[in-house]
């Protein structure tokens, strides 16, 4: 195979996870057929508008599949002030069977992927109608501004992370700083009926942290998914806020230099983990290390006295979804470990979850989320598909106005 097929035998491999793990009445993904990530399904939506432009579906068939996820959360799903939850019941959306209450981040995954379908099924079917409508009602439905609380440091208030219903209250935990929730603020900001202020944004970027990590230097996150899931949905390689004018680079930049600082790390392969430098990248994955199966990785921060989070556990998705930065260093990370595990790690849905170099463990599972991100980041790589898309939403473009997003200035 070419790079090109072989891409696209990934990205097919991929979509087919969102088709065939899908609830049969929800629409909903759930690899073990009963519970679902909700976030997860901002993503199937996306992979759906993949599998219908590719001809894997026809646009009817995705469409309804679509359709049927979208009615699940409006109709069925549990929300708080419009925001759903973080696990749930794959059948109706309305329980968490571990607990937990409702995730504003999860959210804003859910309904950027209805965005995204909005603007891809546009024609005047009764059925593309009602995708339209439906992602709509689901968006302009969250209070995104019943999550604010107060931020001490910028005086100004910023997003919770969750309501908890048990204590019926907010999180303690603000999303500040960057990593994968940059979405969040802007679905935020661009909402039509529920915005919050301007000034918000600038509680996200007040605990941002410019660092030098392996030879190079960036707005700082361990994981390397932390760098990719955002802009999975928004093109970012030509517009700056004030944050990345003030370091003159933009945030595609910015998740070019993180990844340049997972392969420099990978080179220098501290740990002596056999296969690393063609191996490379670090994120968050399940993980036979970890006590409950799933671990956090990544480079650590310079005051981190654990050093990095590093227990020879490499998620394929870390450099996968990483072709929208590095696609000719992605590419060949995922043929090489096609190459050297074979069906092991790659089966009909594509490539697993994991693997751990260390201990020869291969993950059975497909992380939705991750897979997610590698299947959409593959269509921005290969057409642009999502970007061409969801860029088109004016709520979106009302968001970066917001957030002081201009064009670079040449």
């Amino acid at each position: 195979m070419t790079d090109e097929e072989f891409v696209a035998m990934v990205e097919r491999d991929g979509v087919r996870f969102f088709i065939e793990k899908a609830h049969p009445i929800s629409g909903l993904v759930a690899e073990d057929g009963r519970i679902s990530h909700v976030g997860s399904n901002g993503f199937a939506l996306m992979a759906l508008c993949i599998a219908a432009e590719r001809g894997m579906l026809s646009r009817e068939e995705a469409a309804d599949r679509a359709l049927r996820i979208l009615r699940t959360f409006r109709d069925t799903g549990a929300n708080w002030h419009g925001a759903l939850r973080w696990i749930t019941d794959a059948a109706t959306a309305k329980q968490n069977p571990y607990g937990g209450g409702y995730d504003i981040v999860e959210t804003a995954y859910v309904t950027a992927g209805g965005l995204m379908c909005k603007q891809y099924f546009n024609r005047r079917s009764g059925m593309e109608r009602e995708i339209r409508e439906c992602a709509d009602e689901l968006y302009h439905r969250v209070e995104f501004d019943a999550f604010l609380t107060p931020n001490s440091e910028v005086k100004t208030d910023g997003l919770a992370w969750a309501y908890d219903d048990k204590k019926q209250s907010l999180s303690d935990l603000q999303i500040t700083g960057y990593h994968e929730a940059m979405i969040v603020y802007l679905m935020a900001l661009g909402s039509p009926s529920h915005p919050i202020p301007p000034e918000s944004w600038s509680v996200w970027t007040n605990n941002y942290t410019w660092l030098e990590r392996y030879g190079q230097e960036y707005y700082f996150c361990p994981a390397l998914f932390t760098h990719q899931y955002t802009q999975i949905w928004l093109d970012l390689r030509n517009v700056q806020d004030e944050a990345t004018r003030l370091q003159g680079i933009t945030y595609f930049e910015n998740s070019r230099r993180a990844v340049f600082s997972h392969m420099a790390y990978a080179k220098l392969n501290p740990n002596h983990f056999e296969g690393y430098g063609p191996i490379w990248g670090l994120t968050d994955c399940g993980c036979p290390l970890h006590q409950n199966g799933f671990g956090e990785h990544g480079l650590s921060w310079p005051w981190d006295i654990e050093g990095d989070h590093d227990d020879g556990t490499v998620a394929v998705s870390a450099a996968g979804a990483s072709i929208l930065f590095t696609p000719k260093e992605s590419i060949a990370f995922l043929r090489h470990v096609y190459g050297k595990y074979g069906n092991r790690l790659y089966d009909r849905w594509g490539f697993r979850n994991a693997f751990n170099v260390k201990t020869g463990w291969v993950d059975t599972h497909h992380d939705a989320l991750n897979q997610g991100a590698m299947v959409c980041a593959i269509a921005n790589y290969r057409d642009g598909l999502i970007w061409k898309y969801f860029m088109k939403n004016p709520e979106i473009q009302e968001a970066l106005r917001k957030a002081g997003f201009r064009p670079v200035s040449r």
